[in-house]
């Protein structure tokens, strides 16, 4: 009668052990983390601070604000297709 119930808390427990399907990352995952947060708070800032340099453009280049905003609006869409086609080729 003993040795049913050591086999049955044996089987108890080997159920209760998971096994992960993949490795654990040891890490890595943070410093992915940390990359993507400097290169999005980068691009974003370089970005951002093209309205700064906007009013030296139409003096040094005499233009008006659309032909220099077409400037900003090419880079926002490059960004956007480049994105789209990395992430259609990563999935």
């Amino acid at each position: 009668m003993t040795v049913i119930k050591s086999s049955t808390m044996n089987k108890k427990r080997k159920e209760k052990v998971k096994e992960f399907p993949h490795p654990v990352d040891c890490g890595w995952s943070w410093v992915v983390l940390l990359a993507s947060f400097i290169l999005f708070v980068t691009f974003g800032g370089i970005l951002r601070s093209f309205g700064i340099y906007m009013v030296e453009f139409f003096t040094v280049y005499n233009t008006d604000s659309t032909s220099s905003s077409l400037i900003i609006g090419l880079q926002f869409a490059t960004s956007s297709v480049v994105g789209r086609s990395v992430e259609i080729h990563i999935t």
